[in-house]
């Protein structure tokens, strides 16, 4: 680590907003970058990165690859047991993110969305003092089948034992806008029929009016 305000950083978030997010505030602040959203392949990319400047890890819960990020977080501590992990999750798995930074001996937790002062804020806690990772010493029970993989063989994330899931969810959104049913406007008459009753009309007017003058003759004749 050339500069102990700005060191080098490892960036394994899967989710796309986080991702692009973490980025943008980690280059506002002149840090160098390496993004490695693979699981597996992240904590070989730190080992590589720690021979010449340890980087500050950036991690979500949910990664790509065939590991979880509770998982990436024990095996860079086994690896490095100065690693510093923070773990970005949102605030619906903040109890779950408590629970793997624990385990991990995480120094920080960063919760979606965050600004540039929350980073800022955060600073003097993630280069301070690195909590022990308990977890670490229980990493073959927790994932045995993981552990034993050979090769470049990929185990399903469904194999995964689960992370703790929170009791309290808050309920699904309402939709912004309510849903109103469309409205069938009724078919027009036809044109024609109007014509018909309107023609019959005139012409009934014009029969009682001929017969009315008929009668104003003859009553004419008649006084005469």
């Amino acid at each position: 680590m050339t500069d102990d305000d700005t060191p080098t950083t490892l960036v394994v978030i899967n989710e796309r907003n986080a991702h692009r997010r973490i980025n943008d505030l980690l280059r506002r602040r002149g840090h160098e970058i390496e993004n490695e959203p693979n699981g597996d392949r992240a904590v070989d990319a730190y080992v590589k990165m720690s021979k010449t400047s340890p980087p500050v890890v950036f991690l979500s819960l949910d990664v790509a690859g065939p590991l979880n990020g509770h998982l990436v977080g024990l095996e860079i501590r086994e690896a490095d047991e100065n690693a510093r992990l923070v773990y970005v999750c949102s605030r619906i798995r903040r109890k779950t993110a408590e629970d793997v930074a624990f385990s991990a001996g995480a120094v920080a937790i960063l919760e979606m969305p965050f600004t540039m002062s929350d980073l800022d804020e955060a600073w003097p806690q993630i280069m301070g003092d690195i909590p022990s990772a308990p977890g670490v010493s229980d990493l073959d029970e927790l994932y045995p089948d993981v552990r034993s993989i050979d090769g470049d063989e990929v185990v399903s994330v469904e194999s995964l034992p689960p992370l703790p899931i929170p009791e309290d969810l808050p309920p699904p959104p309402e939709p912004l806008m309510p849903i109103n049913p469309v409205e069938v406007k009724p078919k027009k008459k036809r044109r024609w029929l109007k014509i018909i009753i309107l023609i019959a009309l005139v012409g009934g007017i014009g029969t009682a009016a001929y017969c009315y003058q008929d009668i104003l003759l003859q009553a004419v004749e008649n006084f005469g």
